[in-house]
């Protein structure tokens, strides 16, 4: 008996339940690439790989898995575990979402596809671009200046 068979099918079908939204799906799907890419590393490759995605030198790796440099850099080099880290960045790509410079270009062809259709929408999405780099914000003066009549107060010790 699976843990399905307790679920009601309605619940199972619901188009708005997170399981069944596109994101997800598409998640789902890269995992399941990734489990199966890992299935063919050898496991310590794969912690390599890992550690490699991280951030960590050759030479920290090399240090931590009992390894030289240049046998990590052999590891690394290995198309098995030069795919798993393609799908390990892509995956990281998919749960961090859209960057910046992504949604700029997106605003970008958005303004260009309907700069003669509907100019408004062009204006909406430079306006948008424009926020994104700070184009058009007033600027505020934080600065005050008070201008004290020094025959009523003079300047004292604690002035500077």
């Amino acid at each position: 008996m699976t843990a399905f068979e307790y679920i009601d099918p309605d619940l199972l079908l619901d188009k708005y339940h997170p399981v069944n939204q596109p994101f997800f799906k598409r998640q789902q799907s890269i995992q399941r690439a990734v489990v199966h890419q890992t299935a063919m590393c050898k496991p310590k490759h794969v912690e390599i790989a890992k550690m490699h995605l991280t951030g960590a030198t050759n030479v920290e790796i090399a240090e931590r898995m009992d390894y030289t440099a240049q046998g990590i850099g052999k590891v690394l080099q290995r198309e098995d575990t030069r795919h798993l880290l393609e799908l390990l960045r892509f995956y990281n790509l998919h749960l961090d979402g859209p960057s910046i410079e992504h949604r700029k270009r997106l605003l970008n062809e958005i303004a260009q596809d309907n700069q003669d259709t509907d100019p408004g929408i062009t204006i909406r999405a430079v306006h948008e671009m424009n926020s994104m780099d700070g184009v058009g914000r007033d600027k505020v003066d934080t600065k005050v200046n008070i201008t004290i009549n020094n025959n009523q107060l003079p300047k004292g010790v604690l002035d500077v």
